[in-house]
């Protein structure tokens, strides 16, 4: 047990790391810095590609397949199916709804109105931090 959570502690450190990294990277301002991370950007997007790649059919696999155990199961397994797939497909749309919602109520409350910041931030920062990559 002592060495799981060594072994978790040491990857939260990591982590942790890799984000202060990433923070210092940005704050330092430096192009060469900037350009080793778009040299380094395709590398992230592959892996994650590939991951979604794998990860989502195997996902959906298991769901078929507990869906077919539940099937062959008897009465039983046709009821919790009848719920399990509009929770499935109904939670999504449930929490679109909910972003939608929530994002149209904070503008409608947000006092600072449109192009306000717009001074501020031409006249206290540079356009260099506002730089886009990709």
């Amino acid at each position: 047990m002592g060495n799981a959570h060594e072994t978790r502690l040491g990857c939260a450190h990591r982590i942790g790391a890799e984000v202060a990294t990433g923070i210092v990277i940005r704050a330092a301002n430096r192009p060469l810095l900037a350009d080793m991370f778009q040299l380094i950007l395709p590398l992230g997007t592959l892996w994650l590609n590939a991951l979604r790649m794998t990860l989502v059919p195997l996902v959906f696999a298991m769901v078929a397949q507990g869906m077919i155990t539940l099937d062959r199961s008897g009465g039983a397994g046709g009821r919790l199916l009848g719920i399990t797939l509009p929770l499935i497909q109904g939670l999504p749309f449930l929490a679109a709804a909910i972003g939608i919602g929530l994002s149209v109520a904070s503008n409608a409350v947000w006092l600072v109105t449109r192009g306000a910041l717009g001074g501020i931030a031409a006249t206290h920062i540079s356009a260099h931090t506002f730089r886009i990559y990709g």
